[in-house]
């Protein structure tokens, strides 16, 4: 920026100037409403706040989902027995140890 004025002579006047000069500045940054940064800062916070709902619902619905896939999945275990060893479960139990369940299992039929 190019200074337009006329040199100062006194080393107080060009103090007073420079005071004056720092207070509207001051002034000004104090009375200005929102910087742009605080301005982008709320924007954000606004954004947030109406993006949230939705997040906290698909959080959900993917939980849901993970959990109807675990159902289903001990659902065929037991139904087709293990996928992993392709045993019955009754066998593969057999074969894991008969302290897992609550009751004992009865020995294979010849």
């Amino acid at each position: 920026m190019i200074n337009t004025k006329p040199p100062v002579k006194n080393a107080e006047r060009a103090v007073f100037e420079l005071r004056a000069n720092l207070e509207d500045e001051v002034v000004a940054v104090v009375d200005s409403p929102l910087s742009s940064w605080e301005k982008q800062k709320a924007r954000r916070r606004d954004q947030f706040q109406r993006l949230a709902p939705w997040v906290v619902r698909l959080m959900m619905l993917f939980m849901l989902a993970v959990l109807i896939g675990e159902i289903w999945y001990l659902i065929n275990i037991f139904q087709f027995g293990l996928v992993q060893t392709g045993l019955p479960v009754d066998l593969a139990i057999r074969q894991l140890g008969p302290d897992l369940l609550p009751t004992p299992i009865p020995p294979p039929l010849p």
